[in-house]
This record gives structure tokens, sequence and C-alpha cells, in this order.
């Protein structure tokens, strides 16, 4: 697993905010579809029984508000859509069913007041909704839908003293054990596709840390590293922040490798991955770049903080036991390190990376086992050779 929290979201979680994306999708065409039923159903009412379940007026407003809350729903989910190929807001788009289906429980009980209360012809429309929100939202929110539901029938016979007798009252029971049976019953049945949904985000999460992970250091892979330099960088320029970029590999890793093997070598790499990991920031993005080679990004941190860093970095190793470390040239397990810092040294990803490396290499062609900043005469001396 990465040694670092993150907010990228990788193709796998792309398909779960597809997926739920389709969720919303459903619920406001439901909702379309429902206003239109109820509509029709007014008009046959009025039409063959010569009898109004709810006055035009209130008809009218309903009916408004549902299309209404359709629209805002239609745009925020357009809205969360276009944020699909950068950084998909999953909680935002779970946030937004759960909204959908508080709207529709606030219109399907001004129906039914306004339609009769519980002597409403529409009255059964809650058990379709108790029994649909089972498999939109988790069973906490279903179970907290349910509960407002029930506690409103429970109030609705005092709304209106008139009604408020005996015969309302088996009404009312009878509604009510309805609904909790179909509570119990969508729970029951829809448990199963709760769990494959919960099995589908473990099975997600661990293809995302899969995708974005180094097999070998337990570090974030290049690719990634790349992707949140990127955004990063986007970040910084827009909100004027700087960050600064440490570029570091072991000393003489073909000659430990010679020496000790490759299995040993795969250790090492191993080891320091580890150390990288427990020894900055939580907030700051640690790599493996390639073979012995790792990069590590410091957010809102200078070109100092980064080489005391770096430098308490390299001493750690260097104190370190490695197997095998007494093959190399210093006898223990050495660091050469580049750093180079935005927007000082460069604006560009390319840039940034490309004069980390020149500080590298100067640390090298100094000696080894010792932390450089990046300077621009490093770079002219660079290209000489």
């Amino acid at each position: 697993m990465p040694n670092k929290k993150t907010n990228h979201m990788s193709t796998p979680e792309l398909l779960l905010f597809d997926l739920n994306t389709k969720n919303n999708r459903w619920i406001i065409k439901a909702r379309i579809l429902f206003s239109l039923f109820f509509l029709i159903f007014f008009l046959f009412c009025k039409r063959l029984f010569l009898k109004e379940i709810i006055t035009l007026k209130d008809l009218i407003l309903i009916f408004t508000l549902a299309q209404i809350g359709n629209i805002l729903f239609h745009f925020t989910l357009r809205s969360l859509m276009k944020k699909r190929s950068d950084s998909p807001p999953l909680k935002e788009l779970f946030s937004l069913s759960r909204l959908q289906l508080d709207f529709d429980l606030i219109i399907m009980t001004m129906i039914i007041f306004v339609s009769g209360g519980i002597n409403s012809y529409l009255v059964y429309f809650l058990i379709l909704y108790v029994m649909i929100s089972a498999f939109i939202v988790e069973k906490s929110k279903h179970f907290q839908n349910t509960l407002i539901l029930i506690f409103f029938l429970i109030i609705l016979p005092f709304a209106d003293v008139h009604v408020f007798n005996s015969g309302n009252i088996v009404k009312l029971i009878s509604i009510l054990s309805i609904i909790i049976l179909s509570f119990f019953a969508s729970s029951y049945i829809s448990r199963n596709s709760r769990e494959n949904q919960r099995v589908l985000e473990q099975l997600l999460q661990k293809s995302r840390e899969l995708s974005i992970t180094d097999n070998l250091s337990g570090l974030y892979n290049q690719r990634y590293f790349f992707e949140q330099l990127s955004m990063l960088l986007k970040r910084s320029k827009r909100y004027k922040n700087i960050f600064s970029l440490i570029l570091f590999d072991i000393d003489n890793f073909k000659n430990y490798n010679d020496s000790n093997g490759h299995l040993k070598g795969s250790a090492a790499i191993e080891k320091v991955g580890k150390m990288v990991a427990s020894s900055f920031r939580d907030f700051d993005i640690s790599a493996r770049y390639g073979g012995d080679e790792f990069v590590v990004i410091l957010p809102d941190t200078d070109k100092i903080g980064a080489l005391l860093a770096a430098d308490r970095f390299r001493e750690l190793v260097g104190n370190t036991e490695f197997a095998g470390m007494e093959t190399q040239p210093m006898k223990k397990i050495t660091l050469s390190i580049g750093i180079s810092s935005f927007p000082e040294h460069g604006d560009s990803v390319e840039e940034i990376i490309e004069n980390a490396d020149v500080a590298l290499y100067t640390s090298k062609s100094e000696g080894r086992n010792r932390v450089t900043i990046f300077e621009k005469d490093q770079k002219d001396s660079f290209k000489k050779e």
C-alpha cells in the first residue's frame, strides 16, 4: 500500500463514478415519470369519477417544485461530471443520491398531505419509495428515511381532528405495518446487492493502489509521481505556492549488486523505500523514480527546508546497517541527492526534474554522499561535460 494518502482517482474509481452517475440519472428520470403519472392520475380521477384527489393549485405547485428540483439536480450532476477526467468527486456524487431521495421524501409527503392524508389514494407510494431507496443509499440512510416516513404518518392524523377516528387509526396501523415489512424485506433483498457493492469498492480500491504503487519499494510508482507533480505545479502556479523536489539514488549501487547479488540489491531498495515512507511528512509524495533512484515532492517547502530534510535522511541511511554494505567503497550505504524548487528552478515539470537531476549529478561528481541544491552554473558545467 502506498505510504501516503492521496486524492488521486484512477481508472477503477472512474468505473465506480460512472455507476453512481447512472444511479443519479435514474432517480432524475424516475422523478419525471412519477410526476407524469401523478398528473395523468389526477386527470383520470377528475374525468371518470368527477372527483379531485388534489386541488389544481396544489398539483401545479408540487409538479413545479419537482421539476425545479430535477433541473437543479441535472445541472449539479453535469457539473460533477465535468470533473470526471481530472479528479472525479465520488463523495459529492454519493451525497447527490442521498439529497435526491431526501427531496423526493419531501415531495411525496406533501402529496400525501394535500391529497387526503391517511385516506389518500397515493399513500401506498411510500412503500415503493422505501423499497427503491434500499438499493440506492446505504443501510443507515435507508433506515433514517424510513423512520422519518413513519413519524410523518403517525402525526398525520393529528393534523385534522375530523379524520382522527378508530377507522383511520386501524388504517394507519395497517399502512405502518406494511411500510415496516417493506423496509425489512427490501433491506434483506438488497443485502446481496450491498455486499456486492462493498466488495466492488474494495476491489477497486485495491486495484487503484496496485496501479499507483511500486511493488518493490512500497512507494508510489513513476507514473503516479508525474501525475502528482503536474497537478501540484498547476495549483502552485494558480495560488502562488512553492514546493521542492528531492531526487536521489544509492551510491555505487551497481557495485553493491555485483558484490552481493540482485536479491540483496532488491532488499536494499525495499529497505530504503520503507525508510523514505517513515521519514517524510504525511503529505509529501514519495516515489521510486526507477532502478535505485527515488524522488520526494515536498509541497510548501523552499530549497532550504528541502536541504535540511534531505540531509537528515542522508545521515539516517548512512547510519543504518545493510547486509553486505562492507563491500561498498565507504563501507556503508550512502546517497547522492539533488534538489530543485519551484518557482526558482523552473516552471515546468521537465525543467524542475532536469534541474534536480543536474544537482544530483553534481553531488556525485563532487564525491557522493552529499546534498546539492541546483544552481545555474551546475547546468553549464554539466553541458560542457
